[in-house]
């Protein structure tokens, strides 16, 4: 008889409730599952392409020294004024890690070296290389140049030195820089009187005034 409803077969109804169940199936696994985190050491450098990775991806210290290369962080690396004495453990930088002539004058500021940074004995003869240390490593003058000056017998008389760079308090030296003979006249110690003048006194110990002409010294003051 035309017009009455197709009873669905068995089989058809099978079908479409396993399609149903498929499709849903699915859809949970794509949309319900938790995120995993990926499993340890399954990413390496060769999965991560260059310069991908930037400061922000990084936890903050999570990058200790161990994690990196011998070398592998040199000058190149850091910017200007990157690393800072606050950033440099007590101790940490000896003399293994300077290389010859590293650290000069330009590197250092100016008083940056005294005792009360490195203590007081701390630099003895031992640290200190053979003939590395001259006369301009020491606070003072030292001036070459021709003096001039007459004693009357028996006499002692004041001689006066310009001596720039003297400063009041420090001790001073006189040296013969030539083979002039002072025969009778004796030169006392030196005493720095005022800034950039140096006095002492010559005593001529004969009964003959003695005069005293272009005689070649040397006059360094320390201390």
């Amino acid at each position: 008889m035309t017009g009455l409803l197709h009873r669905p077969r068995y089989a058809d109804v099978v079908g479409t409730l396993a399609l149903i169940v498929a499709m849903s199936g699915t859809a949970y696994a794509a949309h319900s599952l938790p995120k995993k985190s990926l499993p340890k050491n399954s990413v390496s450098s060769k999965q991560i392409k260059d310069n991908k990775v930037a400061g922000k991806d990084l936890k903050d210290g999570g990058i200790t020294a161990v994690d990196l290369a011998g070398a592998s962080v040199g000058s190149s690396q850091l910017q200007s004024g990157s690393v800072s004495g606050a950033s440099i453990a007590d101790g940490s930088v000896g003399a293994a890690d300077l290389g010859v002539d590293s650290v000069g004058d330009d590197e250092l500021a100016p008083q940056s070296v005294t005792t009360s940074v490195i203590g007081p004995n701390a630099v003895t003869g031992a640290k200190v290389s053979n003939e590395s240390l001259t006369l301009a490593d020491l606070v003072g003058a030292d001036v070459a140049g021709p003096i001039t000056f007459s004693v009357p017998a028996n006499t002692c008389v004041t001689v006066n030195l310009t001596i720039a760079g003297a400063v009041p308090g420090q001790g001073a030296l006189l040296t013969l820089t030539d083979n002039t003979a002072l025969n009778s006249v004796v030169l006392g110690p030196l005493r720095v009187s005022s800034p950039d003048a140096v006095s002492t006194r010559a005593c001529n110990v004969s009964g003959s005034a003695v005069a005293v002409s272009g005689l070649e010294v040397r006059v360094i003051t320390f201390g």
